[in-house]
């Protein structure tokens, strides 16, 4: 009996605990709340599921599509297969190297090439059109020699060209002949180019010039010929001017007006600065004996860089 009153007091112990829910609510504090799960979902979830996001997924095609939901040619397909194929970590590298003014760039090419003659300029606009159509072309070995060939354009660029005219003495008289070629000229008409120090020549052309034409009947050119020049030393004859038939003519007892002949034909191989040039007159004759050229000089006009 004496356990009865112990009874009632466990009761009350019991009931106690019974009034405070708490004691009997499980921590979920940790597990995923309304929010987390929005956050998981992002912004306009509405219906969707795993199940359709998986179904969406199986639908993608498998071949390569257009715009236009079309599979792609399977020559396009390989097209593209090869160019991806192509880029390789070293071309990678270039890409990274273009940051600079690309249309600037272009137009300054543009510029120079315009300026350079026109057979160098075909050439730089083939290679680089051959260049830009083949990828493979372009690596590292053909950026050297391009840069080689524009280090050799800036240096003939970053020359000077000039001319001078330079003479020889004077030959006081030649009488050309109806049947036999002119006279040896005068040693007097030799002479030596003289050039700056480091210039290289370029172009020459022979010059002729005498002041009067006399003969005493009327006369003129009946054999065409030429004025030749070479090299005092290791040298060869090579024709500068040629005077043709029906040239040099005067009238009866009168004499004409000199004049100033110059070739076209570059005679440059026969120019350096510090060797001696002599000239000679070949099968010029004239219709009747004696018609004189007087006062007569040759020469040479050499173009030349620095």
């Amino acid at each position: 009996m004496g356990s009865h009153g112990v009874v009632p007091a466990e009761l009350g112990d019991i009931e106690t605990k019974l009034d405070t829910p708490a004691n009997f609510m499980a921590d979920i504090s940790a597990l995923a709340l309304e929010a987390t799960l929005t956050a998981i979902f992002g912004g306009g979830w509405t219906d969707e599921t795993l199940k359709a996001i998986k179904e969406a997924i199986d639908a993608i095609p498998t071949v390569m599509v257009g715009t236009d939901g079309a599979a792609l040619a399977e020559d396009w397909t390989a097209a593209l297969a090869t160019a991806l194929s192509a880029y390789t970590a070293l071309r990678g590298g270039y890409l990274d190297e273009l940051d600079f003014d690309l249309q600037g760039a272009l137009s300054a090419i543009s510029n120079y090439v315009d300026c350079l003659p026109a057979s160098l300029g075909d050439l730089v606009t083939k290679n680089l059109a051959h260049i830009l159509s083949d990828s493979t072309a372009f690596d590292g070995a053909d950026i050297a020699t391009i840069k080689g060939h524009v280090d050799g354009v800036e240096t003939s660029l970053g020359k000077v060209a000039l001319c001078i005219t330079q003479w020889g003495g004077f030959e006081d008289e030649i009488l050309l002949k109806a049947a036999d070629d002119p006279a040896a000229l005068a040693a007097g008409t030799k002479f030596t180019p003289t050039l700056p120090t480091d210039a290289t020549v370029w172009k020459a052309y022979l010059v002729m010039k005498f002041r009067e034409i006399y003969c005493a009947g009327a006369n003129y050119v009946a054999t065409g010929g030429v004025v030749q020049v070479e090299k005092s030393t290791e040298g060869s004859w090579v024709a500068g001017i040629t005077i043709p038939i029906g040239t040099l003519d005067v009238a009866a007892g009168a004499s004409a007006p000199g004049d100033c002949l110059m070739g076209n034909a570059d005679v440059s191989a026969q120019v350096a600065s510090g060797s001696e040039v002599e000239f000679q007159l070949v099968t010029l004759r004239s219709n009747a004996d004696d018609l004189a050229l007087r006062d007569v000089q040759f020469g040479l006009q050499i173009y030349f860089t620095i």
